[in-house]
């Protein structure tokens, strides 16, 4: 019995003893990852994408409805040259079958 209580006493003092004084500094924070999404209704019915929800992240939603993959090719350098984004995602296509590629 007294071995038990030992044990249990041990244990006790052993689990209280983590997470003292350390001198390691904590992690600096990432810097804030940019995200642009572009393409068509596709992507603009998308809402605010769930990823924007964490921590970190910044997601632009800048799908425009009935665009075609010819429209955004054309523009395309332009939006390539004032975004911010990190990422970038381009979800389109699906209108280029009612309005066909030039």
């Amino acid at each position: 019995m007294a071995t038990r209580i030992l044990a249990l006493a041990i244990s006790a003092l052993l689990t209280a003893c983590g997470g003292g004084g350390s001198d390691i500094a904590p992690a600096t924070p990432l810097a804030p990852v940019q995200v642009a999404a572009y393409g068509d209704s596709t992507q603009r019915d998308q809402g605010e994408p769930h990823a924007s929800t964490r921590t970190g992240w910044s997601i632009e939603n800048k799908g425009i409805s009935s665009s075609t993959t010819a429209q955004w090719r054309a523009k395309w350098a332009a939006e390539m040259s004032t975004t911010a984004a990190v990422i970038v995602i381009y979800n389109g296509g699906l209108n280029d079958g009612a309005m066909p590629l030039d």
